[in-house]
């Protein structure tokens, strides 16, 4: 979260000192690693943190880098690359470890991970598509030629 955080502050000053002129994809491109970054740590967590422990306990941390999931589709949701990269290094470190080491339950918790993750990638998208209609709508109702 620090990496985004970095990610966001630095664009954010630089937008200030430019002002509007800036060019957005360097900060789109800076956000995205910071996403990236973000994901990897809590994605690796559960990986690291449960090596030899119980499966309960790698349990308990998939369901809040679960729950991080979720709030990622709000918080990186308007632009789909970005919560890609924050979403798959998220997910994808546990689902694996589930499907290969854990016991026999794993395979089947595995097969739901993946379509928990399915759904979420499907959420993000809608939410992107919904944010683009609001948006075209509000810059047609600001035109005043195009109204008349």
């Amino acid at each position: 979260m620090a990496a985004v955080g970095l990610a966001h502050l630095v664009a954010w000053g630089r937008r200030r000192k430019l002002g509007a002129a800036a060019e957005p994809r360097p900060d789109l491109a800076l956000f995205t690693v910071g996403a990236a970054l973000a994901g990897c740590v809590f994605g690796l967590a559960p990986v690291v943190f449960t090596a030899g422990g119980s499966f309960d306990s790698l349990a308990m941390l998939l369901t809040i880098v679960a729950m991080l999931g979720v709030v990622g589709v709000a918080t990186f949701g308007a632009d789909l690359r970005v919560y890609l990269a924050f979403l798959l290094p998220l997910t994808l470190p546990a689902t694996v470890r589930m499907f290969f080491e854990a016991p026999s339950a794993g395979p089947s918790m595995g097969v739901l991970r993946v379509g928990f993750i399915a759904v979420l990638v499907v959420a993000a998208f809608q939410l992107r598509r919904k944010l683009q209609e609001v948006l075209q709508l509000k810059v047609q109702d600001a035109d005043p030629q195009r109204a008349s």
